[in-house]
């Protein structure tokens, strides 16, 4: 089981996270989680983006059903005054 204070940076290595252990690992592992967070950092910002053109296109699909349910309503409306 890994530490709560740990990140893995490659599948078998794994960098303590804590400032007290940050302080006295390696350079090429100082550079190894900043890039593993860096990476990690990207890939939020990608998936966000993503989630808030999903939502966009949502909301946009919502507002043309609910046009498209008003138009059958008052042509339903219409129809059924016509047949009286």
């Amino acid at each position: 089981m890994i530490k709560q204070s740990t990140l893995i940076a490659e599948p078998t290595e794994v960098i303590p996270t804590d400032s007290k252990s940050f302080q006295t690992i390696s350079p090429d592992h100082k550079r190894q989680l900043r890039k593993a967070q860096d990476g990690h950092e990207r890939r939020v910002v990608d998936h966000t983006a993503r989630l808030a053109q999903a939502n966009e296109q949502l909301r946009y699909e919502i507002k043309e059903r609910q046009y498209v349910e008003e138009l059958l309503l008052k042509e339903q409306r219409t129809l059924h005054f016509r047949s009286r």
